[in-house]
C-alpha cells in the first residue's frame, strides 16, 4: 500500500540558514542529536591520540624509546640528569598549527609528543631520532629528500627544523638530532617557482581579476517569497571543474514542501533518472499494450510514432500496442529537442538513451560498454519488470566521459548514488582510455537503519529508504593511480521539535589536501576520528535551524489589517465603479391605419455616464523589489 504523504502549505516548515564557526556547530549539532540515528565515520590508523609510552632513565644507562612511527636513541653517558620520558600521538587539533606552506607528511599520527619539555643531551653527543613519513602525502614536485624533521620552539612558537642525518627512502624515515624534548612532526616547506625571462608586455595584467576574499565560501541566500508559498533554499557543493563541461551537479536544495529524502525532511540532491509516472495509478507492465508513463528527470514522455491524436494511457481505454526494438520519445517541453530512445522489447529488459543538441549521450539502465540493462543501475518488482533507470554514464562527442555507480538495497528495494567518476576519456577507435581523474564518493550508515524509515508502493512493489547520507568526499587520482581526497562534506541531523522525522541540522567542508583514503563507516559519527591523520587546511560550517509556521495566522493577520485600514476591502485588488443613463422616442403618424408606418415620422435620444476607480491595488512605491498594498480612503 503506497505510503500517503500530505503536501500543504498551512504547516509549511521555514528554514533558517545560520553560519557559524567550526566547534560552535559541531557543540549545536552534539546536543541536537543525542537521541537522533548517527552514522560513523573512523581513521583506520595504526596510533591513536591515546596511545602513550614511558620509560625511565638513568644519566648512565644509553636511551631507546620505539613505537610505532617512530624511534629515539641515545648512547650512555649522554643524558644530563635522571629523568622519565613519555611519548605519545597527538591529533592535529591537539598540535601547534602549521604554516600554510607547510603540509605534515607524518606517517601513522599528525605529530608526536615527547615529555618532558626541555634539554635533556648534551650539545657534544645528541639523540638521534628517526621519524617516518608517508611517501603517498608528499606533494606533487616534491621529494623525500625535501622531508625534514621540525619541532616546536616554545620561545619563538615556530616550528623549526632539527639538523638532518639522512633520509631512509627504503624504510621511509627521516634520521635528525635533538638534544630536548617538544612537539615534533615531518613536513616540506613549499616555495614558489623561480622566475623565468619573459618580454615585457604592458597589457598582460590588465585583465587580471582581483582576487575574491569569499572564493569557495558556500554563499547561502536566506529564503524568499515565491508564488508557491514554499520557502527554499540552495547549498553548493564545489567540485573541480570537468572536461569541456562535462562534470556532475551537486547543488543541494532544500523545500519546505518537499517529503522526507536520503538528506532529511526537505533536502535533495540531483539524481538524474528515467522512472513511471504514477500519478495515474500504479503502473501494470502490461506485456503487449503500452500501459506506462514516463518521466525524465520529472519531465513527461511521449512516444512518438507519427499519429496527431497520440494519447497517453489515462487519457483513453484503448492503449497502444507494445512495440518492439528502438522507440522515439519526446519531452512535453517545447524547449526540449533531446532525442530520447527506448530500447529493448519488454518492460523486463528496457533500458535508455538520450542525445542532447550537443551530441551528449547519456545512458540510462547500462553503461556505454554494455549490451543489455546493468542491473546495478535499475530497480525491478518481482517479476523482474524495471520501474526506475538511473543515469549510468554520459559521454560527450570528443569521448570524454562520466559515469556513475549505485548501491542497491536488495532488502528495501532502493538505489543508492555511491560514486562519480569524471574527466575520463576514450578514443574514438578505442584504442586508448584515461582513467576519470576525479571521483566524487557518497557515504551512508549502511550498518543500522534510522528512525525514519518510510517506503511507498508506488511502483508496483514495496520501496524503503532506510539510510541517510553521512558525508561527500571529492577526490583526484594520483600518480600512483590512488585517489587522495581534496574536500570533505558531512551532514549532520537532528529531530526538530514535534516532529519525528530527520532533520539536516549542520554542514562541515574540510579542506584535506594530500591524504589517502582511510575512512571506512562503523556505529558512532566522530568527525575528529576521521580527520586524526589529517592536516585539514580550511574548516567551514553552515547550521539550519527550522520551525513550522502555520500560514493560516499570517494571512488571518494581513486580512485584520487590511480591514482596519478600509472594511470590506480585498486582500489582493479592489474596484468600484457607477453610471446612469436617459433615452426617450418621439414619433407622429398619419392615416387611418394606425398599424401603417409608411407616413410616420420620429426620433429617440438616448444619454448615459459612468464612472469607476481603482479602490486597492498592489503597486511598489518604496522601491525596495516587493509589491506594496496601495488602498483609496477617503476619495483619495
Amino acid at each position: 500500500m503506497a505510503q500517503k504523504q500530505t503536501q500543504g502549505q498551512e504547516n509549511s516548515p521555514m528554514l533558517a540558514v545560520t553560519t557559524t564557526d567550526v566547534q560552535q556547530a559541531k557543540d549545536k549539532a552534539q546536543s541536537t542529536t543525542n537521541d537522533a540515528p548517527r552514522t560513523t565515520l573512523t581513521a583506520q590508523n595504526n596510533l591513536s591520540s591515546q596511545y602513550t609510552l614511558s620509560e625511565t632513565y638513568t644519566q648512565s644507562q644509553p636511551v631507546n624509546l620505539s613505537m610505532s612511527g617512530l624511534c629515539l636513541v641515545a648512547d650512555s653517558g649522554s643524558l644530563i640528569h635522571d629523568v622519565t620520558f613519555s611519548v605519545s600521538t597527538i591529533t592535529r587539533s591537539e598540535a601547534q598549527p602549521l604554516a600554510s606552506n607547510m603540509p605534515s607528511v607524518t606517517a601513522g599520527s599528525h605529530a608526536y609528543r615527547l615529555l618532558p619539555h626541555g634539554e635533556h643531551f648534551r650539545a657534544d653527543q645528541p639523540a638521534r631520532i628517526e621519524l617516518a613519513y608517508e611517501p603517498l602525502s608528499v606533494p606533487h614536485g616534491f621529494k623525500p629528500q625535501d622531508i625534514h624533521t621540525y619541532y616546536f620552539d616554545e620561545q619563538t612558537r615556530q616550528w623549526q627544523p632539527l639538523r638532518r642525518i639522512a633520509t631512509d627512502t627504503t624504510r621511509h624515515i627521516v634520521i635528525s638530532e635533538t638534544t630536548h624534548f617538544t612537539d615534533f612532526i615531518n613536513a616540506v616547506i613549499r616555495t614558489p617557482d623561480m622566475p623565468e625571462v619573459n618580454a615585457f608586455v604592458p597589457t598582460t595584467l590588465a585583465d587580471m581579476e582581483d582576487p575574491h576574499p569569499l572564493a569557495r565560501v558556500p554563499m547561502i541566500a536566506a529564503p524568499e517569497a515565491n508564488t508557491y508559498g514554499t520557502a527554499s533554499v540552495t547549498y553548493p557543493i564545489d567540485i573541480p571543474a570537468g572536461r569541456n563541461g562535462l562534470q556532475p551537479d551537486l547543488t543541494l536544495s532544500y523545500s519546505s514542501d518537499r517529503g522526507n529524502g536520503i538528506m532529511g525532511v526537505g533536502w535533495s540532491f540531483p539524481q538524474p533518472a528515467i522512472t513511471l509516472d504514477t500519478r495515474w495509478g500504479v503502473p501494470r507492465y502490461d506485456a503487449n499494450k503500452e500501459t506506462e508513463i514516463y518521466t525524465l528527470n520529472s519531465l513527461q514522455l511521449v512516444q512518438k510514432d507519427g499519429n496527431p491524436d497520440l494519447r497517453l494511457p489515462y487519457q483513453t481505454n484503448t492503449q497502444l500496442s507494445r512495440r518492439r526494438g528502438d522507440v522515439l520519445f519526446i519531452a512535453r517541453d517545447p524547449k526540449n529537442a533531446d532525442r530520447i530512445i527506448r530500447h529493448g522489447n519488454s518492460p523486463k529488459d528496457y533500458y535508455w538513451t538520450v542525445t542532447d543538441r550537443s551530441g551528449t549521450t547519456y545512458y540510462y539502465g547500462k553503461y556505454a560498454s554494455d549490451r543489455n540493462t546493468n542491473p546495478n543501475c535499475v530497480l525491478k518488482d518481482a517479476n523482474g519488470n524495471i520501474a526506475h533507470w538511473a543515469l549510468a554514464e554520459v559521454v560527450d562527442l570528443y569521448g570524454n566521459y562520466m559515469r556513475y555507480e549505485y548501491h542497491i538495497d536488495t532488502e528495501g528495494n532502493e538505489i543508492y548514488p555511491t560514486y562519480i567518476y569524471y574527466t575520463g576519456h576514450r578514443s574514438t577507435n578505442g584504442s586508448s582510455n584515461t582513467s576519470p581523474a576525479y571521483r566524487i564518493r557518497f557515504r551512508y550508515d549502511f550498518y543500522s537503519k534510522r528512525g525514519d524509515a518510510f517506503s511507498d508502493a508506488r511502483l508496483g512493489f514495496v520501496r524503503e529508504t532506510a539510510y541517510n547520507l553521512c558525508n561527500i568526499d571529492i577526490s583526484y587520482r594520483n600518480s600512483n593511480g590512488e585517489f587522495n581526497a581534496e574536500d570533505r562534506y558531512d551532514m549532520w541531523y537532528s529531530w526538530t521539535t514535534n516532529d519525528t522525522r530527520l532533520h539536516l541540522s549542520s554542514i562541515f567542508m574540510y579542506n584535506i589536501p594530500d591524504v589517502s583514503n582511510r575512512w571506512s563507516c562503523s556505529g558512532k559519527y566522530e568527525i575528529d576520528n576521521c580527520l586524526t591523520d589529517c592536516e585539514v587546511v580550511e574548516e567551514r560550517s553552515v547550521s539550519f535551524s527550522y520551525e513550522n509556521i502555520n500560514m493560516r495566522d499570517i494571512f488571518s493577520k494581513e486580512e485584520v489589517l487590511i480591514e482596519d485600514a478600509r472594511p470590506g476591502l480585498s486582500i489582493l485588488n479592489a474596484a468600484s465603479s457607477q453610471g446612469w443613463g436617459i433615452g426617450g422616442a418621439l414619433t407622429v403618424g398619419l392615416g387611418k391605419e394606425a398599424w401603417n408606418t409608411n407616413l410616420s415620422a420620429g426620433g429617440n435620444y438616448d444619454y448615459s455616464e459612468s464612472s469607476g476607480q481603482t479602490d486597492m491595488m498592489l503597486l511598489d512605491m518604496d522601491g525596495d523589489g516587493l509589491p506594496d498594498k496601495v488602498y483609496c480612503q477617503n476619495g483619495y
